[in-house]
């Protein structure tokens, strides 16, 4: 891709996962799962909103406009998401990945 062109293209990338996945997590074995068809929603400082939603792998991609934003579920008043804030750069394409708690214990 020709800089101009990766310049050009500024927001996230990454995956979501579950933590923890299961009520009880074993040693040794994965306490994790993808974040599948989850609404991330950013919000900028400015009151701004956008949405994604993760793919079947937890994965995403959003094009958002240089700023700070908070980050949330949508639809799920328990769920804890971390990162909470986000810094998005000017000219940058970067990689946030989020753990989100949805509250099982």
């Amino acid at each position: 891709m020709p800089a101009a062109v990766a310049a050009a293209i500024v927001g996230l990338f990454g995956t979501a996962v579950i933590s923890p996945a299961q009520p009880v997590c074993l040693a040794g074995e994965s306490c994790t799962k993808p974040a599948a068809g989850m609404t991330l929603v950013f919000t900028s400082t400015r009151g701004a909103t956008k949405s994604v939603v993760t793919t079947a792998k937890g994965s995403y991609s959003i094009r958002l406009a240089p700023g700070t934003y908070t980050v949330r579920v949508a639809h799920n008043r328990i769920a804890r998401i971390e990162p909470l804030k986000v810094v998005v750069r000017r000219g940058l394409l970067l990689r946030r990945d989020f753990a989100i708690d949805i509250g099982i214990r």
